[in-house]
Formats: C-alpha cells, structure tokens, sequence
C-alpha cells in the first residue's frame, strides 16, 4: 500500500496469510488418504504415541481432547507440546488373547473447540493383531508355531474338500527413527513354511497323514496371498469318463 503527498511518498507492504478451514491432522498419516492406523499387539502394556497437529486455527482452541469407546482395551490422553502440536498418549491395556483371538479395530477422536464452540475433529483407528494374525482362524501350539483352520471357501458335498485361498500376515515390532512401532510387514520381507496337515483328534491325525494337498502362493499385488489345493474330490473322480479300450 502506498501514499503520496506534497512531502514526499510513503510505503507499507501488508502481508496476508491465506488459509484454508481448520482441521486437525496426524503427521505419520504422511497425506495419504486412509486414515491413520496406529498397530500394536495384545497384551505388550506398552503406551504408543501419535502426533497430532492443528492447522489453520486462527486463534488456539480453548480446548483440546481425545476420547474413544469405553470399551476400547486402551486408555488415552493428550500431551501438549505448544499451541498446536500435541502427542496423544494411546496405553496399551489389552490382555494377552486366547488361542484364535482375531484382529480388532477401535477409533479414538481427537476433538478440539474454539472459542465460538465450534468443533474441529479427526479421528484414527488403533487396530490390535495377536503375535502372528491371518485372515482366517489361527492358533499357537506348545512350540509356538502358528496353526491355522481352513474351511471350504465354497459349498461342497460332505466328502469334499475345497481349494482354499487365504492370506498369511506378520505383524513385528520394529525401530523406525528411533521409534519402537508394531508394523504389519510387505509379503516380500519374510516367507512362511507350512508345517504338516495335523488332525485334532485321533480321527483325523489318521486322515490328515493320508491327505494329499499342495500349498502354493498366488499371485496378487500384497504378495501375503496362498492357495490350499486338495486333490480332486470323489465326485469328480467317479464323474470322468472310464477310458475306452
């Protein structure tokens, strides 16, 4: 902006900041359009931290919270770091799972109120994996190996078994710049050996010693995906057409 008069002129530069509405962001989200996932593991009673921002605020919140379900096995507060960076505070209080226990997913929303009470919120999801977590039913026996219970993926006669598709996961805890951080690996970085087909009873430790199959990896973009193929079913075997002579 600049006057001119009989003395002389006069300059005076003004700056304006344009921005856009307020929000509340996490910066490990790294602008990806999913939202935050934080992974832990049950039962390692170990506190996470997840940074929070808050963008575009003209004025500091009067207020800022965390809250999530009462029945999240988690307790949560929010550290303040300065006007608009806080840590939230996530405390692992899960118990170790039973044997087959499945992943499980709970939100926490971060809830900050101006002046005007208008509220500005963003919420992100804890998800908990057991020590070793796959798309279908898994257990640990005594020697720590993974177990896992494949069903039919489609309806088939009593005496027939199905290929099976599923997908083997690894959640570890790992040091990422020097923070500890539970990360779900890529399906290149470990390969899984498949053990014997066990029975769980006398029964069926007679009839998977005499079951043939192959496991095979599929091809898919997570890399993660496999194939259980039996042979073929008695159905289908009496089905073909005897060979002539």
């Amino acid at each position: 902006m600049a006057y001119s008069g009989k003395g002389g002129s006069f300059t005076n530069n003004i700056h304006f900041r344009i921005i856009g509405e307020p929000r509340v962001t996490f910066p490990e989200q790294g602008g990806k359009a999913m939202d935050l996932r934080l992974n832990v593991l049950y039962g390692d009673g170990k506190t996470y931290d997840v940074e929070v921002e808050l963008v575009d605020f003209i004025e500091p919140p009067k207020e800022v919270t965390i809250t999530q379900l009462d029945e999240a096995p988690f307790t949560s507060s929010l550290e303040k770091i300065d006007e608009t960076h806080y840590v939230a505070k996530i405390v692992n209080t899960s118990a170790l799972p039973e044997k087959g226990a499945p992943v499980t997913r709970y939100g926490a929303r971060v809830i900050a109120t101006c002046e005007d009470d208008v509220v500005v919120e963003e919420a992100f999801t804890v998800i908990f994996y057991p020590r070793h977590q796959r798309h279908r039913r898994l257990y640990d026996d005594e020697g720590g190996h993974a177990r896992f219970a494949a069903y039919d993926d489609l309806d088939t006669e009593e005496d027939d078994v199905a290929a099976t598709g599923f997908v083997v996961n690894l959640a570890v805890r790992v040091t990422e710049n020097g923070k500890e951080v539970v990360k779900l690996l890529d399906g290149t970085e470990y390969t899984p050996e498949f053990g014997e087909l066990k029975g769980t009873d006398q029964r069926t430790e007679v009839l998977a010693s005499r079951f043939k199959y192959t496991i095979e990896k599929k091809p898919d973009n997570t890399n993660k995906a496999y194939k259980f193929t039996p042979p073929p079913s008695r159905s289908a075997r009496t089905s073909r057409t005897p060979p002539t002579t």
